[in-house]
């Protein structure tokens, strides 16, 4: 594990590392390489990213609490989508019963 606070062995890392292949997702042209959430906690995090509370929050340094606004605003009028992927050329489809 490299220490971020060494930043020589940081940029020697990233200058000299190894390369190695990732999956890569894909969201129309969009493109993620950490977390994509979809449903609720998509919302959630949709609602809280716009949302302006969530600075002010993180000034006081209560920034969870932003999310759990967030989460109980989305709460109130959420509900579930159908979602369809396609992964590697397979369609998976996902059907919420209403």
């Amino acid at each position: 594990m490299v220490n971020l606070m060494d930043y020589k062995k940081v940029l020697e890392r990233i200058l000299m590392g190894k390369q190695r292949k990732i999956d890569v997702g894909r969201i129309d042209e969009e493109y993620c390489i950490t977390v994509v959430g979809i449903g609720l906690d998509g919302k959630v995090a949709e609602v809280n990213n716009v949302s302006k509370y969530k600075k002010w929050f993180n000034f006081i340094r209560l920034g969870a609490l932003s999310y759990v606004l967030s989460f109980l605003q989305v709460l109130l009028k959420y509900r579930p989508v159908n979602i369809q992927l396609n992964i590697d050329g397979e369609k998976l489809v996902f059907l919420m019963s209403g």
